[in-house]
């Protein structure tokens, strides 16, 4: 099957009145020691990760608040439809 006949392959169809596009960005430069841990002195251990019942209670907790802010959206849209409605 041939190309249909307006295809013009990606080299072609850049405009040469166009500026050059930037070089593509490498790694960014935000410092690399700056990733999520927590702020701890020199010497001190760093605090031990959360054990299961501490995740599973994390995560019910999280499932509650998900729950009733969907009711919560869904009980806003069920007024707004009532109000729009009349």
């Amino acid at each position: 099957m041939e190309p249909a006949p307006f295809a013009v392959s990606a080299v072609e169809s850049r405009d040469p009145r166009l500026p050059p596009s930037p070089p593509p960005e490498g790694p960014s430069s935000v410092d690399s020691s700056s990733s999520c841990t927590f702020p701890s002195s020199p010497g001190t251990p760093a605090p031990a990760p959360p054990g299961a019942r501490e995740v599973a209670a994390a995560m019910e907790a999280v499932e509650r608040d998900a729950a009733a802010i969907a009711e919560s959206y869904a009980s806003l849209f069920a007024s707004l439809r009532v109000a729009l409605s009349n």
